[in-house]
């Protein structure tokens, strides 16, 4: 097994299993051991590190760090073999991890063992192409922010409740509205007439910005991502999304992502996220800044892979 030094890993290799283990890992305890242990290896050549050390580096508040408290021996070794091919991605081998049981306290470490995560037949049919979270981190917009309070980069940034506060204010208002409808309805019983349409008009608007906007958390429950509006991002990027993952313990945590990767046909970091529009109604697809009509890919939020939703013939 070769250290991270030996296997000469990037700086920005290094952020990529980062950003893996935050993805795909389920459990903070878990994803925080995993992450510690990738910065000391890649600090330390081939030392092996104990907990202790593991966990001075996420946590140094914490105090007991035994396997039955935090980062359970079988929860751990069961989520870094259920995952160890996406966190492998982009190396030239797979990563490895290894425990010394044989003193103690436990020894640990990660390396790269020869055989190359492309080899691993988890790629799906037909798929050309792997999105990446961009290096370029999103943030939301003041109309951003007060729609979609509580979201981070990171699922240790998510708090349900604030999250749910529009939802909540929304549910309010509406109540509110249609309780001084229902009284002014009353009061034009007893003499104070007003037309009929004028009542038909006010209650269109609340139930439509209702509607309009319970969509949007529904969407995103359902699909477990939802695209953001040009103005709800600070930048002119675009191709912002909210994304439902495992985060503490396992609870559900909503983050904010911007995916890209390189079309392959102009070969470079052009394709973003964006809507499906009428050819692909409902669907997020990645299409190329170069010819957005054109090299238009779909997009699997769970394998981060893309397939031509255009097929050309040969010949």
């Amino acid at each position: 097994m070769k250290t991270f030094e030996e296997a000469k890993l990037s700086p920005e290799q290094i952020a990529i299993i980062h950003t893996s283990i935050e993805r795909r890992v389920d459990g903070r305890d878990i994803q925080d051991f995993l992450k510690g242990l990738v910065i000391l290896c890649a600090r330390g050549g081939s030392e092996e590190f104990t907990r202790t050390q593991i966990v001075a580096v996420v946590d140094p508040g914490r105090s007991d760090f035994t396997s039955n408290v935090w980062a359970n021996e079988k929860k751990l070794r069961r989520q870094f073999d259920a995952h160890r091919a996406h966190l492998s991605e982009g190396l030239d081998g797979l990563l490895e991890l290894r425990c010394d049981q044989d003193r103690r306290p436990y020894r640990y470490r990660l390396g790269v063992i020869g055989e190359s995560a492309q080899d691993i037949a988890f790629q799906l049919d037909g798929s050309v192409l792997r999105y990446r979270v961009s290096e370029n981190a999103p943030r939301l917009s003041l109309v951003g922010r007060l729609t979609h309070p509580g979201v981070g980069l990171h699922a240790k940034d998510y708090r349900r409740w604030l999250f749910l506060t529009p939802l909540l204010v929304l549910c309010g208002t509406f109540m509110v509205f249609m309780a001084a409808l229902s009284g002014a309805l009353f009061f034009a019983a007893k003499g104070v007439f007003v037309a009929p349409m004028t009542y038909l008009a006010l209650l269109t608007v609340p139930v439509g910005i209702f509607w309009s906007l319970s969509r949007r958390w529904d969407r995103l429950f359902t699909d477990r991502i939802l695209l953001l509006g040009m103005g709800e991002v600070s930048d002119s990027d675009g191709g912002v999304v909210l994304d439902c993952e495992q985060g503490r313990e396992g609870r559900r945590a909503i983050v904010i992502r911007r995916y890209v990767t390189d079309c392959p046909i102009c070969d470079a970091e052009t394709v973003m996220l964006a809507r499906g529009g009428v050819e692909f109604p409902g669907r997020i697809v990645g299409r190329c800044r170069n010819s957005p009509h054109e090299h238009v890919f779909s997009f699997d939020r769970v394998t981060l892979e893309g397939a031509p939703l255009r097929q050309r013939c040969r010949g």
